[in-house]
């Protein structure tokens, strides 16, 4: 009788046991699985733009050389990229630059999309006025990066500011 208790309590313990081990690995992917929704959702969130990062943005503009601007956004990232693109267009106008009213979106073809933002500029003028805008967009953490145009699509003097897919943060 005594072996049978002590049995029985060996199958007990050693099921309590690898219970246990079960819990553990479970709860331990469901902290993966969770962390791994939060990337996701991250991901697809619009892109970051604080009032602070807003105000930051249009101070370093303040006292810049103006001038005409066209914003276009990617269209593979639509929903993120043409919100932002109207933020910074808010923005440039209240700043005193001549914003080109229809913000066109843009496909790639043949080469990686776009990640972030891209400064187009093609003659003196588009460089001075892109230059500062430029700066402020890396002022407040937003890597943009400065690009010759070599197209015909707006006047030589116009900054085309592309606004790319959201960067993964």
């Amino acid at each position: 009788m005594v072996a049978g208790w002590l049995a029985t309590g060996a199958f007990i313990f050693s099921t309590l046991y690898v219970n246990r081990n079960d819990r553990v690995r479970s709860a331990q992917e469901l902290s993966d699985t969770k962390a791994q929704l939060k990337d996701f959702e991250e991901k697809q969130a619009p892109w970051k733009w604080s009032e602070q990062e807003s105000g930051m943005f249009a101070t370093h503009l303040k006292d810049a050389p103006k001038g005409k601007v066209a914003i276009e956004y990617i269209r593979s990232d639509e929903k993120r990229s043409h919100d932002f693109a109207t933020k910074i267009k808010d923005i440039l106008v209240k700043a005193g630059y001549d914003v080109w009213a229809y913000m066109p979106a843009f496909e790639q073809a043949g080469s990686a999309p776009l990640i972030g933002v891209a400064i187009l500029v093609k003659d003196r003028q588009s460089d001075i006025v892109g230059g500062f805008i430029q700066r402020a967009f890396n002022e407040v953490g937003i890597n943009a990066v400065g690009i010759s145009r070599t197209n015909n699509n707006y006047e030589d003097d116009r900054v085309v500011i592309w606004i790319g897919i959201k960067p993964s943060s």
